[in-house]
């Protein structure tokens, strides 16, 4: 099992993906954090603690977006390249292969978690200070908000490696997803009442505990049980997807 991890880590360490979207989190956090404290203005030294900012619900949605994505094409890339084959050929064990891939797309998504939470900070101090103001970090709140940012960001990854899975086609598989979150989720919410707040989306909200508008969620601990149920779904149906079907 080391050595499929090791290939696997070997995979996004040596291609461009993981890069690209590491750099988009950053960038998209910073450009978020900037809008947000921005548009804030003095109020932002009302607030005493980082934690506090509404600012990581726009890096938290980044990092669902963006983990999504690397999770989708650790899948459709090999696929797309025709390296699928023989990773399956050298790792007869698809169920090991599935194992790995999740291993190391799940870490990346937390990655990609620490980056949003310390680009997030580190801008919203600098902010602050040129400003005239002083922020703390929280002590407490703020360890809890970064420990759950990561895992909403491997949750994701987790999620978006089983329409890997399931889909296989990178276009078909990112943009079907894209859709879902931007439109399809909304628009379910708009026409049953009650749903929305258990949707993947608003549930990964719940678990933060934040939301855009004043939106009706559910419980943080419900909300993580609903996310880890949507990736543990998403993985169970990709890996018999890939167990029982045939790769060409």
């Amino acid at each position: 099992m080391k050595d499929t991890i090791r290939a696997e880590w070997r995979k996004l360490r040596t291609t461009r993906t993981g890069k690209g979207l590491l750099a988009a989190t950053v960038a998209l956090t910073a450009l978020g954090a900037w809008g947000t404290l921005h548009e804030m203005g003095p109020a932002t030294s009302t607030a005493s603690t980082i934690a506090a900012l509404p600012l990581f619900l726009l890096a938290t949605w980044s990092v669902s977006i963006l983990a999504m994505v690397l999770g989708i094409r650790s899948v459709t890339d090999e696929v797309r390249h025709g390296s699928l084959v023989p990773t399956l050929l050298a790792t007869p064990d698809r169920r090991r292969v599935v194992g790995a891939k999740l291993a190391v797309a799940g870490a990346a998504g937390a990655v990609l978690g620490l980056a949003a939470i310390a680009t997030g900070t580190a801008f919203a101090m600098i902010w602050t200070a040129t400003h005239g103001g002083m922020l703390a970090l929280g002590g407490t709140a703020f360890a809890i908000l970064t420990v759950k940012v990561a895992a909403v960001g491997a949750a994701w990854a987790a999620i978006g490696l089983g329409i890997g899975l399931i889909v296989r086609h990178q276009v078909a598989a990112i943009v079907g997803a894209l859709v879902y979150l931007f439109v399809v989720e909304d628009l379910i919410g708009g026409l049953f009442d009650g749903v929305a707040k258990f949707l993947p989306g608003s549930a990964a909200d719940a678990f933060i505990g934040m939301s855009a508008g004043g939106a009706e969620l559910v419980a943080p601990v419900v909300g993580a049980m609903l996310l880890a149920g949507y990736a543990a779904l998403s993985m169970g149906v990709g890996t018999e997807r890939l167990v029982r079907g045939d790769i060409s």
